[in-house]
C-alpha cells in the first residue's frame, strides 16, 4: 500500500504493472504520483490529498512504464500493446502515439525534446515530429532502466544478462 504524507492509503501498486513515478516539475514537485493498472489505465494521484487527479485510458493492455517530462507538462506511457502514448497534463488527452516494440523503459531528455525508449532495442524519438531519430539494434537483452546525462548528450542503461544485471 502506498500512503501519502498524512498516512492516507493511496493505492496498491501491482507488481506486474511496472509504471510508477513521482512528478519532477518544480511547481508541482511531489504532488503527482503516477501508477499503472493491468487494464491499460494510467492513474494520477495527488500525493498530499490522496485523491485521484486523473485516469488516462488508451492502451489496450498492461502499461509497463511511465515518465513525466522535465517541465511536468507531458506524461509518456509505454504499454505491452507496443505503443508509447504522450499525454498532455493539462487536458488529459493523448497528443501523440508512437508505434514501438514492447518497451520496458522510457526516459525524457533533460530539455524534453527527445524521449528514449527501450525493450531489447533502444530508440530515441524526436518529440516534435514523433519520428525515431536514433535506433540501436542488435541488443538482445531486456533493458530494465535508462537515464539521460544532465547535458542530454548521452544516456546510460541497465540490462539483464545471463550472469546478472549490467550497466
Amino acid at each position: 500500500i502506498v500512503r501519502n504524507a498524512q498516512g492516507i492509503p493511496m493505492a496498491l501498486w501491482p507488481l506486474y504493472a511496472g509504471g510508477m513515478q513521482i512528478d519532477r516539475d518544480p511547481a508541482t514537485l511531489r504532488k503527482r504520483y503516477t501508477y499503472t493498472r493491468p487494464d491499460g489505465t494510467v492513474k494520477i494521484w495527488h500525493t498530499v490529498t490522496g485523491e485521484e487527479v486523473s485516469s488516462l485510458r488508451g492502451h489496450s493492455g498492461i502499461v509497463s512504464c511511465v515518465s513525466w517530462s522535465p517541465d511536468g507538462q507531458r506524461l509518456a506511457s509505454a504499454g505491452r500493446d507496443k505503443t508509447i502514448r504522450i499525454w498532455d497534463a493539462t487536458n488529459r488527452e493523448c497528443s501523440l502515439t508512437l508505434n514501438t516494440g514492447m518497451e520496458s523503459a522510457i526516459s525524457w531528455s533533460p530539455d524534453g525534446a527527445r524521449l528514449a525508449s527501450a525493450g531489447t532495442g533502444i530508440r530515441v524519438w524526436d518529440m516534435t515530429t514523433g519520428q525515431a531519430v536514433i535506433a540501436l539494434t542488435g541488443h538482445t537483452q531486456l533493458v530494465l532502466s535508462l537515464s539521460w546525462s544532465p547535458d542530454g548528450k548521452r544516456f546510460a542503461f541497465i540490462h539483464t544478462r545471463p550472469t546478472g544485471i549490467e550497466l
